[in-house]
């Protein structure tokens, strides 16, 4: 049956007075009715006139944004605004744009708000938290000489972050390896001149390299691009030298996240210079720096700022190479002197050769005052180095520390000066400064947790343990394979005495791979902490075969020398010694490396080999210059203070004082509040030790064995149970100390002499394989013969 209604034409549908009628027609007549339709309304023409509109307005605000310093983000924001916008246009066109009299539409009133609220919407998105004004701010600061200054300094959003590795030689020439490594230095030199720049210096990034096991800083590019990540670096710079005298050059950028090549370039030239401000220019350019930006930066060239002597460069270089790869202090000082003797205007040559004179104990002459007079042939933002090591030279702190602050200051978005003054903070143990320096970083640039690890360190130095810890948890979970953070988290968790803790992230730093010395050394702490003493030897070992670095080697030495110390093997410790003491004359210098040795007199004034040690440091005493010698003569009352009831004299005090207020330290030495602690409690003025003893901690209160000392004191008082509760707080951290149960030992004689037996027991059994020249251990071998039946 068929309905002869249902199959006529739905005519009616067509007389439905809606805009979009046309549209629904499509397919029901002839195509060109709908095109005609739009011509007929001019769509097409007003959606031109929009989007050529739209393309005149772009080009202005880029204009605008290149002259004036405008946020690039604008032209982002615009372009969304013009594409998003679209649908309206199209739709006003088409209902309003036929001549004659037409009305606001449904569509209209719905398509039009809807589509702007979604605009806007993407744009809040898109945009938030971006900064759409200026792309720089004008700063106005003294100096530290009260010189007023005036910058326009760039916003941290608008900086660009780069790392720059050393350059693959080519030639087959190994006498110009170091032209490979001044062209990155270089472009480090030229560009820091501009504050849109936050460059990684090629050495650092060496550095970072070979404690990954890379030899002299040459990597694969995978793993280039892995330490640009771990640096968190927008983008990464290496490249080739192929030729020499012409110099053929190609540098290759690459976009870190994606590892992808941005752009290679090619550069051919007789002066070395030229080269590196070419590539300084095309690297601004291919990261989008604006026209506007690239010519109003400071550019001087890279000669200006380094030097124009190829033979000159070429000794700064080696020296570099020397000090970075091998921990070679002489040969780099060598190089150094080398360098400034081409060219005496080369400032930072002379700053470098100024320091290693320093730490080899030579003499520096005028030195740092040639740097001084050369200042101006340093990058303003390098320059807060060399003012800090000039002042401190002179003895005065005070300005060393506005020369820092006058980079904070003017630059006070700029991390690389903010971490100056971090550093100096530190140094000077004002770790309250420093981590205020640390966060203004992290609020910086939230991207870079790096600057986590700094955070975790500076609440560690202050006792702040549980803070540190959740510092570090946060950069352990972005950074999973990093072994620095869980072997920083495994010590933190040993001075809480959660040694549970500390054996499961060391564990998981083992199965990483990655600086496996280290590990062990770390666990080798843990085992001794938990009274495994044979199995802490074992590891230490083991960490000492593993160590390649000289930085590491000392690290894990010094660890086996602690260890045997403690258990009275002093003719082991000794032997380590030997190992240890050249290694640290060369990385140190001889001032350095004779105050590190502090931490391990000790074995000698609790052995009756103490008269042989005071000719040692007598003879210290004679191979140092002045003013230098002074640091052996305060290590000789040092070791004075470890040999009990020795007092101490009224000169040899002041010699103390004098060392500690005119000469900055150059190595961990014990600072001067518990020294004069010692000299308190050598002198028998013990209410003023114990007063300087808890200053010493609560200012550096990672020296948790202080305690002993504390209690040591307390029990000379008499005050028997302030003693016993201190040193138990000590043993609630570390239960298997042999020198804290030594002094329990000595405690509980006073107070309990069955409970005294018991640890005078576990006492010969630690000290069963102690050398006899070992006091303690005779001592109580002694005590163990006299009443064998208790």
């Amino acid at each position: 049956m068929t309905y002869p209604a249902l199959r006529r034409e739905p005519t009616s549908l067509l007389l439905i007075p809606h805009p979009l009628a046309r549209f629904s027609a499509m397919g029901q007549g002839p195509q060109i009715n709908f095109w005609q339709e739009l011509k007929a309304r001019h769509v097409l023409q007003l959606v031109g006139f929009y989007l050529g509109g739209s393309w005149v307005a772009l080009e202005f605000l880029g204009f605008l944004t290149d002259h004036y310093g405008l946020s690039p983000y604008l032209i982002d924001l615009i372009l969304l605004a013009i594409g998003a916008m679209l649908p309206s246009v199209m739709v006003l066109a088409y209902t309003h744009g036929k001549p004659g009299k037409d009305r606001w539409t449904l569509v209209d009133k719905v398509v039009i708000p809807v589509n702007v609220l979604l605009t806007i919407g993407l744009m809040i998105i898109f945009f938030s938290g971006k900064d759409l004004g200026a792309t720089t701010l004008v700063i106005t600061a003294e100096d530290e000489t009260g010189t007023i200054i005036e910058r326009a300094i760039p916003k941290s959003t608008f900086r660009k972050r780069i790392g720059l590795f050393f350059f693959n030689n080519q030639t087959g020439n190994p006498e110009v390896d170091w032209v490979g490594h001044w062209l990155p230095y270089g472009i480090f030199l030229d560009m820091v001149q501009d504050y849109f720049f936050d460059n990684r210096n090629p050495y650092q990034m060496s550095r970072a390299l070979i404690e990954a096991g890379v030899e002299d800083g040459d990597a694969p590019l995978a793993l280039m691009r892995e330490m640009a990540r771990r640096f968190h670096l927008t983008y990464f710079l290496e490249g080739s030298l192929r030729s020499a005298l012409p110099y053929t050059v190609e540098t290759r950028l690459y976009l870190t996240r994606s590892g992808r090549l941005v752009t290679s370039h090619d550069y051919t030239g007789e002066d070395l210079g030229s080269v590196v401000d070419r590539i300084a220019v095309d690297i601004k350019r291919d990261v989008e720096l604006s026209a506007s930006q690239i010519a109003e930066a400071e550019d001087l060239p890279v000669s200006a700022l380094s030097s124009g002597n190829p033979q000159a460069l070429a000794n700064f270089v080696g020296g570099l190479d020397r000090f970075y790869f091998h921990d070679d202090w002489p040969g780099a000082i060598q190089r150094f002197a080398a360098a400034v003797e081409e060219d005496p205007t080369f400032a930072q040559a002379q700053l470098n050769l100024y320091l290693g004179n320093s730490i080899m104990g030579r003499e520096t002459g005028e030195i740092i005052d040639i740097a001084m007079q050369y200042l101006y042939k340093v990058p303003e933002r390098l320059q807060g180095t060399i003012k800090e090591v000039y002042y401190l030279s002179q003895g005065m702190p005070e300005k060393a520390q506005a020369a820092l602050q006058l980079d904070v200051t003017l630059i006070p978005e700029d991390v690389i000066a903010h971490r100056r003054l971090a550093r100096f903070y530190s140094r000077r143990a004002r770790y309250d400064d420093a981590l205020e320096e640390y966060r203004i970083i992290r609020a910086l640039n939230r991207d870079d947790d790096l600057v986590l690890m700094d955070i975790a360190a500076a609440h560690t130095a202050l006792g702040q343990f549980t803070p540190a810890l959740e510092n570090l948890h946060t950069y352990a979970k972005s950074n999973p394979r990093d072994t620095d953070v869980l072997i920083e988290m495994g010590a933190v968790y040993q001075l809480l005495g959660q040694t549970g803790a500390a054996a499961k992230v060391y564990e998981r730093a083992s199965l990483l791979g990655y600086n496996q010395a280290r590990v062990l050394s770390r666990k080798a702490d843990l085992l001794f902490q938990q009274g495994q003493y044979e199995a802490a030897l074992d590891r230490a070992g083991k960490a000492s075969a593993a160590a390649q670095s000289l930085e590491i080697q000392l690290e894990v030495l010094h660890a086996q020398e602690r260890i045997y110390e403690s258990l009275g093997r002093i003719n082991e410790a000794m032997q380590i010694a030997r190992k240890a003491m050249p290694l640290e004359r060369r990385r140190y210098g001889p001032v350095a490396s004779i105050v590190i040795r502090l931490r391990h007199f000790n074995k000698y004034a609790r052995t009756s080999l103490a008269d042989s040690a005071v000719v040692l440091l007598t003879a210290m005493d004679r191979h140092l210059p002045d003013p230098w010698n002074r640091a052996a003569q305060v290590v000789q009352v040092l070791f004075k203070l470890s040999r009990e009831d020795k007092p101490v004299s009224v000169e040899e005090i002041a010699l103390v004082e004098l060392f500690y207020d005119e000469y900055e330290l150059l190595a961990d030495v014990p600072p001067v509040e518990l020294i004069m602690a010692r000299i308190q409690a050598s002198n028998q003025e013990y209410r003023l030790a114990i007063q300087g003893y808890i200053m010493a901690l609560s200012h550096y209160p990672r020296r948790l064995k202080i305690q002993s000392e504390i209690a040591r004191t307390y029990r000379r008082m008499n005050q028997r149970e302030a003693a016993l509760a201190t040193i138990n707080q000590l043993l609630a951290i570390y239960p298997n100390d042999p020198d804290a149960l030594h002094e329990l030992y000595k405690i509980q004689l006073l107070v309990d002499e069955a409970t005294a037996r018991k640890t005078l027991l576990r006492l010969g059994e630690i000290w069963s394989t102690a050398d006899e020249v070992f006091l303690p251990a005779r001592e109580i071998r002694a005590r163990l013969a006299e009443r064998p039946a208790l």
